[in-house]
């Protein structure tokens, strides 16, 4: 009688950790992209990321004495001798540079609870841009790159869905 398909330790181990590489590609590729336009988009018309960040040096560097960005991160919107190199700004930083460089009268809210996460009826952009932040944050603070198949699902859904209706 054959023995009934059942996963070694390292197909298991596989598949866990292959979960996790697919969404965090997912979050931190298509998030990354998402969340970078919707900062570009809500700049004052006519305003581009350098002119925003210059209108905003004070206020970046007090960020900087405050170890909200580093040093690095500074470097990387204020370089020496270019402009800020898009490509190069992670995830955290474009959610940084929403929080603190696009005036709230294009944010189109008042009060955004930006530390808590959105609850299931809250659907406008912002709450996507948090739902795929907490699925960043949740996914970094992980203490192996693994995720089973039911987390994998949900959070899948979770991000997809706030990827989609960001690209609307």
């Amino acid at each position: 009688m054959p023995e009934p398909d059942v996963a070694t330790p390292y197909e298991l181990v596989d598949s866990l950790a292959r979960n996790y590489f697919r969404l965090a590609r997912l979050t931190l590729i298509a998030g990354t992209d998402q969340i970078r336009r919707c900062v570009l988009n809500r700049l004052p018309a006519g305003e581009t990321l350098h002119s925003a960040l210059e209108r905003n040096r004070n206020k970046m560097d007090g960020l900087l004495r405050r170890h909200v960005i580093s040093e690095k991160q500074w470097l990387l919107l204020y370089p020496v001798n270019s402009n800020v190199n898009l490509a190069r700004i992670d995830i955290t930083l474009w959610i940084t540079l929403l929080r603190n460089i696009v005036p709230l009268s294009k944010l189109g809210v008042r009060n955004i609870r930006w530390n808590d996460a959105p609850n299931d009826n809250e659907i406008e952009w912002f709450h996507d841009v948090l739902r795929i932040r907490e699925t960043r944050n949740s996914l970094a603070h992980l203490l192996r790159p693994e995720l089973d198949n039911d987390s994998f699902e949900r959070l899948w859904i979770y991000v997809s869905s706030a990827l989609q209706r960001l690209d609307w």
